[in-house]
């Protein structure tokens, strides 16, 4: 495959997807604060499109001849890229909101002890309450 067609290639793999699953800086984003809460540290949308690019060269040793990898990965790249060159990216106000609204309400009590203003444990600061 030329360069000018996987460079094409990519543009179109993009579009489709876009239209299969929507805005892919959103999506990365979403991804990132859903990482964030699942592995508690922060995880930036920069950081999902690097380890998705890193997925596409890990499965080039099973798979070299397989051009959806080349493809994937070049658009993973180019949104890290996209990301890493963004202006004063901050993650940390969205991740807090999105763990209060996911975060199980506990007893009343249990709020009262950590000093919660909203009637939820702070579970994102709070390391407490893990067992």
């Amino acid at each position: 495959m030329e360069y000018e067609n996987i460079m094409h290639s990519a543009n179109e793999m993009f579009a489709d997807r876009g239209a299969q699953y929507g805005d892919m800086k959103a999506t990365l984003t979403r991804q990132a604060k859903i990482a964030t809460l699942i592995l508690g540290r922060v995880i930036t949308p920069y950081d999902v499109a690097m380890v998705m690019h890193a997925v596409k060269l890990g499965r080039l040793e099973g798979s070299r001849n397989k051009a959806d990898n080349y493809i994937d990965g070049i658009n993973y790249f180019a949104f890290a890229a996209t990301f890493a060159t963004a202006e004063n990216e901050t993650l940390e106000d969205d991740i807090v909101a999105m763990a209060r609204r996911l975060a199980p309400r506990k007893q009343e009590n249990a709020n009262v002890q950590n000093g919660s203003t909203d009637g939820r444990p702070d579970l994102v600061h709070d390391d407490s309450n893990r067992e």
